[in-house]
């Protein structure tokens, strides 16, 4: 590609720049905002965390607070003495009196009491508001004196009973008066059995479900789920081995962690959607930034291959920008040249300087476009043709600016002069060699008529008819010739008249009525008789007798012609319909060419091949187009053309 075709060093370096500042705010904003969504997904799984420990804590609290009567009847009881001499020495009415009576103050169901050695001396259970003796607790003789010699001074664990699995608090009886690691006496235990009552109570003051369930069924369990709002923990119940007897399962419901967990996820969504829509617009900002890039090269390339270059200029300040193939056109250097519209007046040729000043002034003026050719001197003195046209572009919703293109037309004006030189010299040839035939022909058109009629012999007289077909023949084409000349000249205002085309028809048909009879054919004139078009009366007179007499010679016998017409916004379209001998499809547009001829041997002598020729420049002089339609061979074939209702001189052009 060559520089022309090529962003500037300029261009490239603005367009790296910006590209690494889209990019950078991109990557601060992807940053910024993962950093945010990490921190609210952190603070939110960290408050998370305190809640699950928090509600643990809780039922952990309200479980001891439960307890603890219990508790602290044992402790307060192991340093009594008068229990202590209730040990050495039991009788029945002091356990009555003081130690069943407490079931009415402290809610737990059994009391035991045993000595060192081992024997049980007071088993009691709870029966309604008393007691009952006989509390069943199998308690092993090495056990006491183990709990007893325990590190601390207050055991607890959990049993299995007929009525269910019972927490029972222990402790060593003491005269208040002996030290904590010695002089016990006894073993105090008293029961709290986990029946449904408790666990009723428990769980209504926890707001959960709480149960109990062997150990082993620990995989079963289901598990917490934040989302729902659902807590799910376990606690241990340690038997006197030390091993877990069973498990106290919680199930709660946390509707606080169910909207800080739904938040967390309705943020993380949030957020997702988020990043990948600010993904999204940077692959689409990047790739409509490719697509811009790609889309100026191609137009780079396409202003170089067609000598153009683009401009525009804001309407009130006069400010201008021109593209880089522009600068190259009018041979000057961006850094330079300053784009202006005094830097493009310097370079306009004095001659052409007035017109184009005006007719950009008043462009401006008006706020309008304008088209103008002109000449163009370069720095290098090198003159060129060129061709500026501008439109008015809308910015918000105001005329702001005027856009256009400035051309290099040298080579295409070039062409066109030297086709303008050849069309005017074969026009001349045409003019002069009609001439040059009309001048022996017009003795011959008369004298050979003349011989005719002297000749007696039939075969010379053949021959002399013949001669005369082929004279008028040869004037015909001269004719022909001459008449399509002259319609190529400029149509003057005078020439225009309103001309009903339905009367041309029917006085083309009149013409024709001879012909008509001789091949028994109908032509029907279809045109509504107040259609009335601006035209050149000579010309259409001469278009509708072609056509008609072009359809008579190729119609067929007892056959049929049609003249219609429709009107469609300004144009009328006209068809001339006939059911002769058609046309083949590679016939269609060829037939309208100069010296064309279906018959390829070119036999028909009648036919000099210039009719349609003729019928489709006066056409094209009244701002229409023509065409044929056919099925095929013999089938028919139609004529169409249109014509502009108002068509307007040269003048007003």
């Amino acid at each position: 590609m060559s520089d022309a075709g090529k962003l500037n060093a300029k261009d490239r370096m603005h367009m790296s720049r910006h590209t690494v500042i889209a990019g950078s705010l991109a990557f601060i904003l992807l940053a910024g905002l993962s950093t945010i969504l990490y921190d609210d997904s952190s603070h939110l799984n960290l408050l998370l965390k305190q809640r699950l420990v928090e509600k643990e804590t809780l039922f952990d609290e309200l479980r001891k607070m439960k307890n603890s009567p219990v508790e602290k009847m044992v402790k307060d009881y192991s340093y009594w003495d008068e229990l202590v001499k209730y040990v050495g020495a039991p009788t029945d009415k002091w356990a009555l009196d003081n130690l069943d009576s407490s079931f009415a103050t402290y809610n737990y169901q059994s009391l035991w009491v045993y000595r060192m050695d081992g024997i049980l001396i007071r088993s009691v259970r709870k029966d309604g508001s008393g007691g009952r003796p006989g509390a069943p607790f199998p308690l092993p003789v090495s056990r006491v004196k183990s709990l007893v010699d325990r590190g601390n001074n207050f055991a607890q664990f959990y049993i299995a009973t007929p009525q269910g699995v019972m927490e029972v608090c222990a402790a060593p009886i003491r005269s208040s008066k002996n030290s904590a690691e010695g002089g016990a006496s006894g073993l105090l235990l008293a029961g709290v059995l986990l029946d449904e009552k408790y666990l009723g109570e428990l769980s209504y003051s926890a707001h959960s479900t709480v149960y109990l369930r062997e150990h082993a069924a620990a995989t079963a369990e289901a598990v917490t789920d934040p989302s729902q709002g659902i807590i799910v923990f376990s606690r241990d119940l340690p038997g006197l081995d030390g091993r877990p007897l069973k498990m106290l399962s919680v199930r709660m419901d946390a509707p606080d962690i169910r909207h800080i967990a739904r938040q967390k996820k309705k943020n993380a969504l949030i957020g997702t959607g988020l990043i990948a829509a600010l993904y999204i617009l940077a692959g689409f900002l990047l790739l409509s930034r490719q697509r811009l890039k790609i889309a100026n090269l191609n137009l780079d390339v396409a202003q170089v291959a067609a000598r153009m270059g683009s401009w525009q200029r804001h309407i009130e300040s006069g400010a201008c920008c021109w593209s880089d193939n522009l600068y190259i056109l009018f041979g000057l250097s961006r850094s330079s040249a300053k784009p202006s519209l005094e830097t493009f007046y310097t370079l306009v040729h004095p001659k052409d300087l007035p017109r184009v000043r005006s007719v950009i002034e008043q462009a401006v003026k008006a706020k309008d476009g304008y088209d103008v050719e002109f000449l163009l001197i370069r720095p290098d003195g090198e003159i060129r043709t060129m061709r500026s046209k501008g439109s008015v572009m809308l910015v918000d919703g105001m005329r702001g600016r005027i856009a256009g293109y400035t051309q290099d037309v040298t080579e295409l004006a070039r062409m066109t002069n030297e086709l303008v030189a050849l069309n005017a010299w074969k026009d001349g040839l045409i003019t002069m060699l009609s001439h040059d035939l009309r001048t022996p022909l017009t003795p011959l058109t008369i004298l050979l008529p003349m011989i005719g009629k002297r000749v007696e012999n039939h075969e010379l007289r053949k021959m002399v008819e013949l001669c005369c077909a082929c004279t008028d023949n040869i004037k015909k084409l001269s004719d022909n010739a001459n008449l399509l000349v002259t319609l190529f000249a400029t149509i003057e205002k005078g020439e225009l008249e309103n001309i009903a085309l339905a009367s041309v028809v029917e006085l083309s048909i009149a013409e024709s009525a001879g012909i008509l009879a001789q091949k028994h054919l109908t032509c029907q004139n279809d045109l509504d008789p107040t259609l009335v078009v601006r035209g050149i009366p000579g010309q259409l007179k001469e278009l509708f007798s072609k056509l008609i007499s072009n359809a008579i010679r190729f119609s067929k016998e007892n056959g049929s012609i049609r003249v219609s017409a429709e009107q469609h916004y300004g144009m009328v379209t006209i068809a001339v319909h006939d059911n002769g001998i058609g046309l083949e499809h590679d016939h269609l547009e060829r037939i309208f060419d100069e010296f064309f001829k279906v018959d390829e041997s070119r036999h028909d002598l009648d036919a000099p091949g210039l009719g349609l020729a003729i019928c489709k420049r006066i056409v094209r002089n009244h701002d229409g187009r023509i065409w044929a339609e056919s099925p095929g061979p013999g089938m028919g074939t139609t004529i169409g053309f249109t014509i502009n209702e108002n068509r307007r001189s040269a003048d007003s052009n």
